[in-house]
């Protein structure tokens, strides 16, 4: 049993360390661990990754990503962030909190942080230097805000997680909204205290006439939100029918209404959502493959014994699993460790009761930290690219937002109510 952990485990990182992308990485760790263990046929493989991936909830995942897409590349969210700075422009650091506000309004359709960092941040980052913002604050600002995008929903990390350990999607989505506005909230002080400090501008206080003006002008990008999230509390749809609906709203808004997406830019949308999809089911495949393997050597079992020897309360295991998540988080993708770690903490999550839906979104929040950080770090690489500014100088102006994130996921693993409070409510 030791052996084959040493193979899956020194495989894997070996794979990694050498620049071997992620899917693969777990999917030869897996192939070598079958070949030590020589009883079952490699044919395996190929069934279990089918399986990991043969899930009616993860159709939600394209469908999120391909909405926020469409917004992005129809001019919806330049109205959401326009909106945004009408709103909070004239607090101290304007452009930096309208950054903010602007994610939390575009979480609510796209479910996605890189959706969020690469559609929003195109428009945000320019804005922000222009107006006088350093280049690594605004990479960070936006990276930073752009964690929300998997906290408050919708959520592919929560429809991953939920369609795994068969936990209701829509609870765990609900159960991301308080935390993801806790999250925005430390964000949007630390920045008032940073723009004081730096002298960052901030803009004149708007008119009511100019604020209505601007809330109009976006109530259509406004109104998916609604549409989305409203479906799914009120049960009219499912998760990944609210997806299907908004893809189809958003569609029918950048072209016949707003004008401003062309057959030609939607067939690039469509190509691109369907290099993302590939990419992220590849990923669940192999990692659920992965995940099975070790699941069936008892390395899980052997696992839970050897924590539960050394953990004797709910109240270490949570901080063990905040330590792991991110630890984890810095070398693996989001939906790759949730489907890797799920398996091995849920039976010791029910020994200690710990509500799945709160710690789904534990989970979630966690790993998606890790996109803060390197060498994974999604966001921090997008952003920095976009900022043209080194990845170094914007992980050292990380850093302090990156620990609000810490903050918040101490906060929401110790306080459950903060999760379970809104599911509770609409699911009772």
């Amino acid at each position: 049993m030791l052996i084959i952990g040493i193979i899956l485990f020194g495989t894997l990182f070996i794979f990694i360390a050498l620049g071997v992308p992620l899917a693969f990485s777990l999917g030869l760790s897996a192939f070598f661990g079958l070949l030590y263990r020589g009883d079952i046929p490699l044919i395996v493989i190929t069934q279990r990754t089918l399986v990991g991936i043969d899930s009616f909830p993860l159709l939600a995942i394209p469908l999120f990503y391909l909405m926020g897409s469409i917004m992005t590349g129809g001019g919806m969210t330049t109205r959401i962030f326009d909106f945004a700075k009408a709103a909070v422009g004239f607090v101290p650091g304007g452009l930096a909190q309208a950054n903010v506000l602007a994610s939390m309004l575009f979480a609510g359709v796209s479910g996605s942080a890189v959706a969020d960092v690469s559609g929003l941040g195109s428009i945000e980052i320019p804005a922000m230097i222009e107006d006088g913002y350093d280049r690594e604050i605004s990479a960070a600002i936006t990276a930073s805000s752009a964690i929300i995008g998997p906290i408050i929903p919708p959520s592919i990390g929560m429809v991953v997680y939920g369609s795994m350990m068969g936990v209701s999607v829509g609870a765990l989505l609900l159960g991301g909204a308080i935390p993801g506005v806790i999250y925005g909230a430390f964000l949007m002080v630390g920045i008032f205290f940073v723009s004081i400090k730096r002298k960052y501008p901030k803009h004149p206080f708007p008119t009511l006439i100019t604020l209505a003006r601007k809330g109009i002008y976006a109530i259509q990008s406004l109104a998916l939100l609604i549409i989305v999230m409203g479906g799914i509390i009120g049960g009219v749809f499912t998760p990944t029918e609210a997806g299907a609906i908004g893809v189809m709203y958003a569609s029918f808004i950048t072209m016949f209404v707003l004008k401003k997406l062309t057959i030609n830019q939607l067939w690039i949308i469509l190509k691109e959502t369907a290099v993302f999809t590939g990419t992220v089911l590849f990923i669940i495949g192999t990692a659920s493959l992965f995940g099975w393997m070790i699941i069936t050597s008892q390395l899980a079992s052997t696992f839970i014994n050897f924590l539960s020897q050394i953990v004797y309360s709910k109240e270490i295991f949570l901080l063990s699993v905040i330590v792991i998540l991110l630890i984890l988080g810095t070398f693996m993708e989001t939906l790759a460790g949730l489907i890797m770690l799920s398996p091995l903490l849920i039976p010791i999550v029910k020994y200690f009761q710990i509500d799945p839906v709160h710690f789904g979104v534990v989970m979630v929040f966690g790993m998606s930290l890790g996109m803060l950080t390197p060498p994974v770090g999604e966001c921090i690489y997008i952003a920095s690219r976009l900022a043209g500014v080194s990845l170094e100088k914007t992980v050292k102006a990380v850093f302090p937002y990156f620990l609000f994130g810490v903050i918040t996921l101490i906060l929401i693993a110790y306080i459950p109510d903060l999760v379970l409070f809104l599911p509770h409510y609409f699911f009772r």
